[in-house]
């Protein structure tokens, strides 16, 4: 693998939303009050579309924001993952993080993972939600048993301990991220945290309080659970037995 010798020279935030109008706005007043000003490149809004109640409010931001920071971007095919497909290419600092703007994921976070990235600007940091000293509010039952099982198959494959795999709420090198070989557009945030166990690049998770929002999320039946594990499940697999040679462009 070749080495990574990032530099840090910023961070943009990208906040998802899709009906969030107040809580969108006091995502993005903690993300100033979290992040150091000095390290804060952009925050970019991402709504899930033109027409979401998100999208007004990120607008009605964007349009009083005095920073000159702030920007909003649509994306041109639908579902998270494609967005976060487009916007990862477009990057212009050494760092990003991606949030929910639900306030379900912990904005404190942020300072220590900016804290973390100018000790060591290669290494990733991931606010985990099952590792000991986090908190988590709200979270089914099955929910849990599904993610700690992805998580347990995981740490047993790439023999690193890994407590969250699949979450996004993390500080990630530009330049790494950009680099990332995709079969498909829609599989690259899944990628993440498997690229990094696979190539031995340096790996930190850190606790962070989580509070699971009732209004507005769609009741996940066990079936479509067990669907969704089998899918994770196909993509650790195949990133085990990638040849290292063939994960990176």
């Amino acid at each position: 693998m070749d080495s990574f010798k990032t530099v840090f020279t910023g961070v943009t935030v990208f906040i998802l939303t899709t009906n969030e109008t107040d809580a969108l706005s006091e995502t993005v007043k903690r993300v100033f009050e979290y992040c150091p000003e000095e390290s804060l490149y952009r925050i970019t809004i991402l709504p899930i579309s033109k027409e979401c109640p998100g999208a007004e409010q990120a607008m009605r931001i964007a349009d009083n924001d005095k920073t000159g920071k702030i920007d909003v971007y649509y994306q041109n095919n639908p579902g998270i993952d494609n967005c976060i497909a487009e916007t990862v290419c477009q990057v212009e600092s050494s760092h990003f993080i991606y949030i929910a703007a639900d306030l379900e994921m912990d904005p404190s976070n942020i300072r220590i993972f900016v804290e973390k990235a100018r000790e060591n600007p290669d290494r990733i940091v991931c606010a985990s939600k099952w590792i000991k000293g986090s908190r988590v509010s709200g979270y089914g039952k099955t929910k849990e048993f599904t993610n700690r099982f992805l998580n347990f198959l995981t740490s047993a494959l790439y023999l690193r301990k890994v407590t969250d795999v699949f979450n996004i709420y993390q500080i990630y090198p530009s330049e790494l991220a950009k680099r990332i070989r995709v079969v498909k557009k829609d599989e690259v945030g899944y990628l993440f945290t498997l690229v990094v166990l696979r190539l031995g690049i340096e790996y930190e998770e850190i606790p962070t309080v989580y509070i699971q929002r009732r209004d507005g999320k769609p009741f996940v039946s066990f079936k479509e659970l067990m669907r969704i594990g089998m899918r994770f499940s196909a993509f650790i697999l195949r990133t085990r037995f990638t040849p290292k040679k063939r994960i990176l462009k």
